[in-house]
């Protein structure tokens, strides 16, 4: 047997059949090395994408607080004026109609829940810095949807003093006054995150300073609250 295959390899019958093995190979072994290579460009192209894609809604979530903090800065003074009268009515003994009352608009930005998988494809398409202002801005909006939904909830307790429905007792002149302490508590966070809070990571975060109001401003008179509410 090994005397048959010397003789092979010796008339070169051997050599040949080697070198196109090698050659073969060769072929074989850079065909999956390019295939992979490729399959690993698509796969990395597709992540970008994907990071680009929810940086684009993320930066939605900013501009919208950043509209929302603006009508705030434009119309929270005075609503807060509002609800100081509201409280000393109640203090005062006095009534108020529900139109005297009011209620004012509560624009939310756009929500949007992200996994740390989500972050992680954000940061492979901006800086760390970048991506840092960008998390705490959305921390800010689910704090800003608390709050302003904190002020819903307490709103309609200034009814209390609608004497349409009967005189408001001593109780519900202190709850009315309880809920005017939190709904001011409450603006001010609002105001402070559009004066000072959140001013640098809109900065960092690549969003221009600008006087966009939310669509819901077109609703409401100079005070913030809505017009024509009954």
């Amino acid at each position: 047997m090994f005397h048959a295959v010397r003789q092979w390899w010796g008339e070169g019958r051997g050599k040949a059949t080697a070198r196109l093995f090698a050659f073969e190979f060769l072929v074989v072994v850079a065909g999956v090395l390019v295939a992979q290579a490729l399959a690993n460009w698509v796969a990395e192209r597709g992540q970008r994408a994907e990071g680009e894609r929810l940086l684009a809604q993320t930066m939605e979530i900013g501009r919208g607080l950043q509209r929302d903090l603006n009508y705030w800065q434009r119309y929270g003074r005075c609503l807060r004026g509002h609800v100081a009268k509201i409280s000393r009515a109640a203090a005062d003994g006095r009534l108020l109609s529900a139109e005297q009352i009011g209620r004012p608009a509560l624009p939310s930005p756009p929500d949007l829940a992200l996994s740390s998988d989500d972050w992680r494809k954000i940061r492979d398409v901006i800086s760390d810095e970048r991506a840092g202002a960008l998390i705490s801005l959305t921390n800010t909006a689910e704090t800003y949807n608390l709050f302003t939904g904190q002020i819903a909830e307490q709103w309609p307790t200034f009814r209390l003093l609608d004497g349409a429905t009967g005189s408001p007792s001593p109780a519900d002149r202190a709850q009315v006054r309880l809920a005017a302490t939190k709904v001011d508590n409450n603006l001010r966070w609002v105001m402070f995150q559009g004066s000072t809070g959140s001013v640098e990571n809109m900065h960092e975060a690549g969003l221009e300073p600008n006087g966009d109001l939310p669509p819901s401003a077109r609703f409401v008179d100079d005070c913030g609250l809505l017009k024509d509410w009954r």
